[in-house]
């Protein structure tokens, strides 16, 4: 059997749930996140779009730079994974995950 690749704790959720996990220490721009998920612009685009439609993320403007957008996690996201305890689950997954194999 091949050996497991080494992996980031971000790869073992779907691409939203990446998005949220880095989003939920701060509000991060578009190219930061696409940078922590590694996936194609129009791929996370998407993804953000379906977030931002289902309240799960909010937009805003930089104010530094009114081109670049920054999203963040809704309050009322974050009162869900707050009241479904998943963030402790998360923290607990990454927690006890293997940092890579030999």
């Amino acid at each position: 059997m091949p050996p497991v690749a080494k992996y980031c704790e971000h790869d073992l959720f779907s691409i939203e749930g990446q998005i949220a996990f880095f989003l939920i220490e701060c509000e991060r721009s578009a190219g930061e996140i696409y940078e922590y998920v590694g996936a194609s612009q129009p791929t996370i685009s998407k993804r953000i779009g379906r977030m931002l439609d289902l309240g799960m993320i909010e937009l805003k403007s930089s104010t530094g730079d009114r081109r670049v957008s920054i999203y963040g996690v809704t309050d009322s996201f974050r009162s869900y994974l707050a009241e479904t305890n998943m963030t402790r689950v998360i923290g607990e997954i990454i927690l006890h995950a293997p940092k890579s194999v030999d």
